[in-house]
């Protein structure tokens, strides 16, 4: 199966969907409910002709794009609570976040350690899952100590420690919103995250909250990752 620029064929599993705050400290991350759209792929691209007569000689240019197989994107809307609620899930009282500010993470892990989460600026990570060779691979979609300041729940990734990337606006590159870093709690597992943006002009000109790109394998085999989001 080939995969879309920005939606593809991993799989989202997702935890627990509480989050909680108190006052104006950030929260830990939680698990978030989503609900996931129909995945799409870049359309196939009709071949270009030239006719060909016997006795010339002809200058010809050529240009193509090839779909990645190693990358799945993910963006969207967050739609945020602040709970009050007890270990069993029931809520005492719940407030709305008219604007949502903060996370959205990924992992291919299911437990994440939030009070140990560190920067990831070795940009080989995950290139088991990419490759080593393709234009395409880990350390060719991100650059070593090319953050900006980040805060993840409780943690501040400072500028210049981690990986990081821009995903595009208007289906052109740009540096100013939808950064994404990789951050890891363990040294080994990957954590790809980005920044809320609310309602910000996306990658087909549409507003989105957030977008974000992990690695996925080149063959049939699917990865799952989970999906956390933290509020500041």
């Amino acid at each position: 199966m080939r995969l879309d620029k920005l939606l593809g064929k991993a799989l989202i599993a997702i935890a627990m969907a509480l989050i909680m705050i108190a006052g104006a400290v950030a929260s830990t991350p939680d698990g978030a409910n989503i609900t996931a759209g129909t995945p799409v792929t870049k359309t196939f691209v009709s071949s270009g002709t030239i006719g060909a007569q016997g006795g010339n000689a002809t200058t010809l240019n050529a240009a193509t794009e090839t779909q990645t197989l190693v990358w799945q994107g993910f963006y969207g809307e967050v739609n945020a609570n602040v709970t009050l609620a007890d270990n069993s899930g029931d809520t005492l009282y719940r407030w709305n976040a008219a604007i949502a500010n903060g996370t959205v993470m990924a992992s291919a892990q299911n437990t994440i350690n939030f009070a140990n989460i560190t920067a990831v600026n070795n940009c080989i990570i995950d290139e088991n899952i990419t490759g080593t060779n393709g234009s395409d691979r880990v350390n060719r979609t991100f650059r070593p100590s090319n953050n900006t300041q980040f805060t993840i729940g409780q943690t501040t990734i400072a500028q210049g420690t981690a990986c990081a990337t821009h995903t595009y606006v208007n289906n052109a590159t740009q540096n100013s919103v939808f950064e994404e870093i990789i951050v890891t709690d363990d040294g080994i597992n990957s954590i790809y995250t980005t920044r809320i943006e609310a309602n910000a002009a996306g990658f087909d000109g549409q507003p989105h909250d957030f977008q974000l790109i992990v690695p996925s394998y080149e063959n049939s085999t699917t990865i799952t990752y989970y999906i956390y989001i933290g509020l500041t």
